[in-house]
């Protein structure tokens, strides 16, 4: 299909159901990584605030369906950007939950059920996945 590039072959579902979604509507995929233009970068913005105050709305509500809608779209619509900037999410998902998975447990004043970076934690690295080529 013209205009689209392809994306890293070893990919998630959800990232393949990205590409699907943008192909049939015609949102190309210009190779990546790039920088999306300030008007695209603002209307994505706005929809992802839109489907926070939507999940904000459905938790406040005890809407369970609401809810559930508006947490897959939030996510839809972050993995859309990801996959419109040209990002390999899949491939920074991996480190940064790898990252994650070494913080530990302990009561903060934020919160006594707090997850935090222990001493000597690295965060992932991603600058390769973000070179602008």
């Amino acid at each position: 299909m013209e205009g689209f590039s392809k994306m890293p072959r070893v990919r998630s579902k959800l990232c393949k159901d990205i590409e699907n979604f943008h192909k049939k509507f015609k949102l190309g995929y210009a190779g990546g990584p790039r920088r999306l233009s300030l008007e695209v970068i603002r209307a994505r913005y706005r929809h992802q605030f839109e489907e926070l105050e939507e999940l904000s709305q459905a938790i406040h509500k005890g809407d369970m369906i609401g809810t559930l809608d508006a947490l897959v779209d939030t996510v839809y619509i972050a993995l859309g950007t990801a996959y419109l900037m040209g990002l390999d999410f899949d491939k920074a998902w991996t480190r940064v939950h790898k990252a994650n998975m070494k913080k530990i447990r302990c009561a903060t004043k934020r919160s006594p059920i707090d997850i935090v970076k222990p001493i000597g934690w690295k965060a992932p690295k991603l600058d390769d996945l973000c070179k602008i080529k």
